[in-house]
């Protein structure tokens, strides 16, 4: 076996012939020592006391450090962790930047504090972890777990979080800005007043989740979904948000200015006081959804609009039609009808007649919309 010898400051273990011998060392107590130039790679490090040690040249990769202390921890920047068990470990405060963390264990770990940028953690379960005001910007999280992870204030910038699961994850004033969240899973997750500014959300899965307050300025939301996600006063200023699911969801006070929503579906929404001027509804598709109040312009883009119905009080109250569906292509062209004459700002919902407009398609622009321009 290999032999532990303490030393004031200092810590090592003794070479042995038997390469296989893996240290046990769980519940020792190393705080403040300096540990250098040693192997313990696979050993049993559980419930170790590490806090505020100096680490030099130390093996660590598939190392047992599950419960232990490290917070405070010195010079692992950069350590091969891959594979170390460090469930419930306490990493708080500690500089793991450039180190290599792929495959590891880190369910339940306390990571707030954590410089974590550039760093690979490819594969690695941080479900339920602790990483508050963590430091991730760069980091490779691919594939990685962190359902019910605690991120708040976390600094997400240009990390790679491509297929990542963050189910029911706190994220709440997080900076995703220019991070590639594609195809990730972010559902029932907590985005109210994260930065994700040009983030990569394309494909993602949002449902359920809360924007609040987001910044999604210049983001690519291509074919995501929202579906039941509530984005209210978020903004979607200049975003590429083609054939994104709406279906459900709160858009009130959300800003979709200049954005491009080519094909988006918006079933059964309330865009309530929403702000779409310049916007691009290409083919988007309105039918139940509520648009009380909101404001559109010339250059907004009704082309091929599939709508059947409106409702001018959410939830699902005061239908319009009364008693008929929108024929084909009609929605849009009320629109631009109204648009010829001003720029307009629906109050009320679309409520340009709509009870004699609905039943009297034949019924002159003027008509339509004398009751709805202010």
């Amino acid at each position: 076996m290999k032999y532990l010898t303490v030393l004031g400051k200092f810590v090592w273990i003794s070479k042995t012939n038997n390469s296989e011998t893996k240290p046990d060392l769980s519940k020792a107590n190393f705080s403040k020592k300096i540990v250098g130039g040693l192997d313990l790679a696979g050993a049993n490090l559980s419930e170790t006391n590490f806090t505020g040690t100096y680490f030099s040249g130390t093996k660590l990769h598939g190392a047992n450090l599950s419960k232990a202390n490290l917070e405070g921890a010195q010079n692992l920047k950069g350590t091969d962790l891959s594979g170390a068990n460090l469930s419930e470990a306490n990493l708080s405060f500690v500089d793991l930047s450039e180190a290599n963390l792929e495959g590891a264990n880190l369910t339940g770990a306390k990571l707030n504090g954590a410089k974590l940028n550039r760093t690979k953690l490819t594969g690695v379960n941080l479900n339920k972890a602790d990483l508050r005001g963590t430091d991730l910007s760069g980091a490779n999280l691919k594939w990685t777990d962190l359902s019910e992870a605690n991120l708040r204030e976390t600094d997400l910038s240009g990390a790679d979080l491509n297929k990542a699961f963050f189910c029911k994850a706190d994220l709440s004033g997080a900076n995703l800005s220019g991070a590639n969240l594609s195809e990730a899973n972010l559902s029932g997750a907590n985005l109210s007043g994260a930065n994700l500014c040009e983030t990569i959300l394309a494909s993602a899965n949002l449902n359920g989740a809360n924007l609040t307050l987001a910044n999604l300025t210049d983001a690519n939301l291509g074919g995501a979904n929202f579906s039941s996600a509530n984005l209210t006063m978020a903004k979607l200023t200049m975003a590429n948000v083609i054939e994104a699911n709406f279906r459900g969801a709160f858009l009130i006070e959300a800003n979709l200015t200049g954005a491009n929503l080519n094909g988006a579906d918006f079933t059964r929404a309330n865009l309530e006081r929403s702000q779409a001027l310049d916007a691009n509804f290409s083919k988007a598709v309105f039918t139940g959804a509520c648009l009380t109040d909101w404001h559109i312009n010339r250059i907004t883009n009704f082309d091929h609009v599939i709508c059947e119905y409106i409702y001018r009080v959410y939830p699902q109250q005061e239908r319009r039609p009364l008693s008929r569906n929108f024929s084909s292509g009609e929605f849009a062209k009320l629109c631009k009808k109204s648009l010829e004459v001003v720029d307009l700002i629906f109050r009320e919902g679309i409520d340009f007649k709509i009870e004699a407009i609905a039943e009297n398609p034949s019924t002159s622009a003027a008509s339509q919309f004398d009751s709805g321009v202010s």
